[in-house]
């Protein structure tokens, strides 16, 4: 093969290749008149926002005792006697009872009546 002929020969493969390349391309995109799907949809991603935790919340026992119960309800079994004064972390609250944390982790119900939220 001589040289003009290798030219002609490589220069038709390249135009080819060059048009197979394009013709896929032309393929993989989405028709005009059809969206295309959501992950290939151009734009900016959208960054996941911070989470914020709520401080907790605490009262002070406003009574000269108040005890701290294993459940809601002054029938219920009598854990701990809390002092006027003495704050502790409401957990959950209702309108009578809350489920509340003292500062030495020990957990248990009050009557609201007797704890005043800060």
């Amino acid at each position: 093969m001589n040289n003009h002929t290798r030219k002609i020969t490589l220069f038709v493969l390249f135009s080819l290749a060059s048009l197979a390349c394009s013709l896929t391309a032309l393929n993989d995109a989405p028709p005009a008149n059809r969206a295309a799907p959501p992950d290939m949809q151009p734009g900016p991603v959208p960054l996941a926002s911070p989470t914020l935790t709520p401080a907790p919340a605490l009262c002070v026992v406003i009574a000269h005792a108040l005890t701290l119960r294993a459940g809601p309800g002054a029938d219920t079994l009598a854990l701990d006697y809390l002092t006027r004064g003495q704050a502790v972390t409401i957990l959950s609250a209702d309108s009578t009872w809350w489920h509340v944390s003292t500062p030495t982790g020990q957990t248990g119900f009050i009557n609201s009546t007797f704890c005043e939220r800060k």
